[in-house]
């Protein structure tokens, strides 16, 4: 049984069939967003949004009640961020963050214009996640500073909503460790979504994807609080200038730091999905025709002109259902090129992360 939108949250137009249109879907109608883009944004709004109500949530909880327990934070995290993530994941692509952005842009499989626009929208979000949080725990920051608000100290709550280093760190040493702490969750993150490794099922990616979340916070947190991700941290520290906890958000201890976790992120996110791009990726062995049609017993008959886009019915071995197949031949090295600047004309979604993998009853597009 297949669930839509309208009946899962009973509002099926009772006039269906009658050539009228009642007054509850006039009003989604008008609701209903047509522009593709304006789709996209609207989706990264939404699931920045997500992200940024638990994992700030979270850090609250964790700090008012004075326990102290990192395992929570980066557990709640982990998985706030996969919630956001299957929230836009075959909308959008779910990216919740400026730094996947910037890393698979960096390696052509998104377009750089759009970067500003997915920013923008999940800064939105992410304030409005923050923003809830803070009107949430209000009556708790109050009991926990008697009111008074701090941004440091023995009742400081500026750490909730933004990342700070400790006392010790050099900004030298911060920068670094978020680049490093960036560079490392686009490197595992290619390897989560490389159809020519092995990776796990793409609907699982964005548990995966929390997954080392939680991993990199339990490794590299304590430093600077692993800020990975510039929509969430940039968002939190304007609510915190928004509500009056002074300059000390954009330079603890006198030290600039606001930029650190925004650059550092950016730059490491790049390096990241270059790193798995070398090291991986382009030394797979190129797919063979022959190769690929016997080892699914297929009946495939080729046609003669390049870029020509053929189905075929293939038949695994064990398997009942049918897999409809799409042979996308090139030619040259050429045809790729211009196959990736295809692929940076639409925004990112699942397919343009990876090709489908084969499964039953499914289409895929296998490049040649």
């Amino acid at each position: 049984m297949c669930f839509t939108g309208e009946v899962l949250f009973g509002i099926q137009d009772k006039n269906m069939g009658t050539g009228k249109i009642s007054w509850k879907k006039k009003i989604l109608n008008s609701l209903t967003i047509r522009n593709e883009l304006g789709r996209y944004l609207i989706c990264e709004f939404y699931s920045t949004f997500i992200v940024s109500a638990f994992v700030h949530a979270a850090v609250a909880q964790d700090v008012v009640s004075r326990t102290g327990s990192g395992f929570n934070v980066a557990l709640a995290a982990g998985m706030g961020v996969m919630f956001g993530i299957y929230s836009g994941f075959g909308v959008s692509g779910g990216h919740v963050n400026l730094a996947l952005s910037i890393g698979i842009a960096a390696i052509g499989i998104f377009p750089w214009r759009r970067i500003p626009l997915y920013f923008l929208a999940e800064l939105a979000g992410g304030f409005a996640g923050a923003w809830v949080v803070y009107r949430v725990y209000e009556d708790a920051f109050d009991h926990f500073d008697g009111g008074m608000r701090q941004a440091f100290g023995e009742n400081g709550t500026a750490g909730i909503f933004a990342t700070f280093p400790q006392p010790y760190l050099s900004v030298t040493t911060g920068f670094l460790e978020q680049v490093l702490n960036t560079a490392l969750l686009l490197a595992v993150i290619g390897a989560m979504m490389d159809r020519r490794n092995n990776p796990p099922p793409l609907s699982f990616a964005p548990f995966f994807f929390g997954l080392i979340v939680f991993t990199i916070l339990m490794s590299y947190g304590y430093n600077a609080g692993a800020p990975l991700n510039p929509s969430i941290d940039l968002s939190g520290r304007l609510l915190l200038a928004a509500m009056g906890y002074g300059k000390e958000v954009w330079t603890p201890g006198g030290v600039h730091w606001w930029w650190i976790p925004i650059l550092g992120p950016a730059i490491g996110s790049a390096l990241g999905s270059w790193a798995y791009y070398l090291a991986i990726s382009i030394h797979h062995p190129p797919l063979d025709v022959k190769e690929n049609a016997t080892d699914y017993n297929e009946n495939i008959e080729l046609g003669n002109k390049d870029g020509m886009t053929n189905n075929h019915t293939a038949e695994q071995n064990g398997l009942t259902n049918s897999t409809t197949i799409t042979l996308r031949r090139r030619s040259s090295d050429v045809d790729q090129e211009n196959d990736i600047m295809d692929d940076m004309s639409r925004p990112l979604s699942v397919d343009a992360l990876c090709h489908n993998s084969l499964q039953n009853d499914a289409t895929n597009d296998i490049y040649l």
